[in-house]
């Protein structure tokens, strides 16, 4: 127990303390050093070069996972949460692709462990023409790998838009009309959770008069553009950092959204340029927290 001088000192420095006395319904581990930690809880981002940071400027601070390792830190606490990168450049769901995630060192990895949360972000690199057969095929080998994966917890994400046809010879129309379509389905199967990246980052459903005719420019007035074009990047697949900071945004809120406990506001903002975290306090066990790995 600490004086009640120094808890005021605490609150002001962060906001996201102010949620501890709301954690009763979380499993706790026995008093450090006078402060009542939770075991961390474990996320495991599997993807490709989207999850891994491509583009960004430096992918060990701007990647989405490490994006989101900040976010929930700042919201959370801490010793609250692990989140681990196991996004591979140029992977594919299919195992017959070119690159298979399952022939991957990250595939041996995250196969590996047991997680609390595991988001799958993969299918940008499924529809080159070399490696597309058909959707039924795609989805069987995505529900494949999901149950591979030993998780308390999954999260799809629907990956970016392409905001131009045949960039690095990828079919726009697989991406932006079949990955809506056919993701949140699969979701719904394993009793996952959604995260639409594609609409986060600008996609929408009437893409094709809506985004540049030749693509995202520097100039282009269409706003969703700033997510990957910029003087830092300019790329008609991968997200810059600004639009990877967005990504691990939407992340956070795909996988706080049922939580009992409420991020502090101020902390949440405090993250420079973050998107607004809309958070719920619905008398449930938090997403994160189903199964029996909510405490190992």
């Amino acid at each position: 127990q600490g004086s009640s001088s120094s808890l005021r000192s605490l609150q002001r420095a962060s906001s996201v303390m102010m949620i501890a006395s709301r954690m009763v319904l979380l499993p706790l581990l026995p008093a450090v050093g006078g402060v009542v930690l939770a075991e961390p809880r474990t996320v495991a981002c599997v993807g490709d070069s989207i999850t891994y940071g491509s583009h960004s400027s430096n992918r060990a601070r701007f990647s989405y996972p490490a994006q989101l390792q900040v976010l929930l830190d700042v919201a959370f606490g801490s010793e609250m949460f692990e989140v681990h990168n196991f996004g591979v450049s140029g992977a594919t769901a299919q195992q017959h692709g070119d690159l298979p995630y399952w022939t991957t060192g990250a595939f041996a990895n995250v196969t590996a462990s047991a997680w609390d949360v595991a988001v799958v972000m993969l299918g940008t690199n499924d529809v080159k023409p070399e490696n597309w057969v058909d959707a039924e095929a795609f989805v069987a080998d995505y529900e494949a790998l999901l149950t591979t994966i030993d998780a308390a917890q999954f999260v799809v994400a629907i990956p970016p838009p392409l905001m131009l046809d045949a960039a690095y010879d990828m079919n726009a129309t697989l991406i932006n009309d079949g990955f809506p379509a056919w993701l949140p389905t699969v979701a719904a199967a394993y009793d996952a959770g959604v995260v639409d990246v594609f609409g986060a980052l600008g996609g929408v459903a009437d893409w094709r008069t809506a985004f540049p005719a030749g693509g995202c420019a520097l100039d282009s007035a269409w706003g969703p553009c700033a997510y990957f074009c910029s003087d830092q990047d300019c790329d008609e697949c991968h997200p810059n950092d600004v639009g990877y900071q967005r990504l691990a945004a939407a992340v956070f809120e795909a996988v706080t959204s049922t939580t009992t406990t409420t991020p502090g506001a101020a902390g949440v903002a405090a993250f420079e340029g973050a998107d607004k975290v809309a958070t719920s306090s619905k008398d449930a066990r938090p997403a994160l927290l189903r199964g029996a790995r909510a405490i190992r």
